[in-house]
């Protein structure tokens, strides 16, 4: 009987060895896997922070261009409100641009220049003459009659006129009087005796009526002594009209 208990022992011995192992395995084999949890739950709490860093940036960049789109948004309308003061602006100001090229249109325009013949003498007389300015180099509105030498005004408004003289002393003393209708307006003199050619000038402005005549009179003993050099001249041109 002793001889049949000893392999039972043995086999049990065995039995109990066996179990002993396998549950030693599966001890480690689990304490593998919750380190390895450990280790993906660590790098899953690392990869959080990460991503709540990437998303906190992000959020301050949209904050950020929010803010630009506001202060773009403002901008627009402040350029969309200059833009249409700037329309407004202008379109006030090419009405007024036609308005004034309306009034130049309308507004007629007048101008002449004229001079005495050359080579010629002219005085002294024994009475006060108008002076005919016959070599016309310009007559705009062909309001000055060139053979009278009376400039007639065809608009009322105010005129610019402006008058030269050249005389020789040694026989005459020079001078012409510049004429409105029949008052005379200013005196041109030389009364120097020598024996040189003298140069003078003068001009006005005046307020004409339309038909108002303006001329330069050749006065009483006095001479004048025109060339090819255009020495005495008469000009004029409307100003603006009234």
């Amino acid at each position: 009987m002793s001889s049949s208990i000893v392999p039972l022992v043995l086999l049990l011995c065995m039995f109990g060895a066996g179990a002993q192992g396998d549950e030693q395995v599966e001890t480690s084999d689990i304490w593998t896997e919750i380190k390895g949890l450990r280790d993906k739950m660590h790098h899953l709490g690392t990869v959080v922070v990460e991503q709540r860093e990437k998303l906190k940036v992000t959020l301050n960049h949209l904050d950020f261009y929010k803010n630009q789109s506001e202060e773009l948004k403002k901008l627009n309308a402040d350029q969309a409100a200059a833009l249409s003061l700037l329309e407004t602006r202008t379109t006030g100001y090419e009405s007024e641009l036609e308005k004034l090229k309306k009034q130049t249109a309308d507004r007629p325009k007048v101008a002449f220049s004229a001079v005495l013949r050359g080579n010629t003498d002219f005085g002294p007389f024994g009475n006060d003459t108008t002076l005919a300015y016959a070599k016309v180099f310009t007559n705009i509105g062909e309001a000055y009659d060139s053979v009278k030498g009376i400039f007639t005004a065809p608009v009322r408004g105010s005129y610019y006129f402006r008058f030269t003289a050249c005389g020789k002393m040694s026989s005459s003393k020079m001078g012409k009087a510049l004429y409105k209708n029949d008052e005379r307006i200013m005196n041109l003199f030389d009364y120097d005796t020598d024996d040189w050619y003298e140069y003078a000038s003068n001009g006005a402005v005046l307020e004409l009526e339309e038909g108002d005549m303006v001329y330069l009179v050749l006065p009483k003993g006095r001479k004048l002594i025109s060339s090819a050099d255009n020495d005495n001249s008469f000009s004029g041109f409307l100003l603006f009209t009234k």
